[in-house]
């Protein structure tokens, strides 16, 4: 009878373990519309799951901390790029307010600046767009594979697993 009650423990306990990884794929995919936070916390209960999961979750745990990591790059050279363009554009614009400063006050408010903005400032805000797009598409589109093979049942191969 013992053994009956602790195969009922065990399907109930990777039931909830399954239902545990829909949770995180969920949070990997509205991820992009938090700022990450939920993809936060998603990698943490896959970190700490992982470990007593069956096969099948394990491989799914595995894929949702390989979907945060490819995320989280993707999203540090985005941040990076706007830095580096808006950097640039204040950098242009503070140069040509304070140089040549005027002494009289009516000739300081009806100054003609000439700004030459830097092309690199507008190609790095593009990159950095593009590199948002990229995360965004990457943690949809991977928790709503992962999800659908979660659903059927199916583990997740990853390159380096395949013999």
């Amino acid at each position: 009878m013992s053994d009956t009650g602790s195969s009922g423990a065990t399907a109930r306990a990777q039931s909830d373990d399954r239902t545990l990884a829909f949770v995180v794929y969920a949070m990997h995919f509205v991820a992009p519309f938090v700022f990450g936070l939920t993809a936060l916390i998603g990698v943490a209960i896959a970190y700490v799951r992982r470990p007593a999961a069956e096969p099948v979750l394990a491989s799914h745990y595995r894929f949702q901390i390989r979907v945060f990591w490819v995320g989280f790059g993707l999203s540090i050279v985005a941040a990076l790029a706007v830095m580096f363009g808006m950097g640039m554009i204040v950098w242009e614009l503070a140069g040509a307010f304070l140089s040549d400063l005027p002494t009289d006050p009516t000739e300081a408010v009806t100054r003609n600046l000439d700004v030459d903005l830097p092309v690199a400032a507008f190609v790095s805000l593009i990159i950095a767009s593009c590199a948002w797009i990229a995360t965004a598409l990457w943690m949809i589109v991977a928790s709503v594979a992962g999800a659908l093979r979660l659903s059927a049942g199916r583990g997740i191969r990853m390159k380096a697993e395949r013999p």
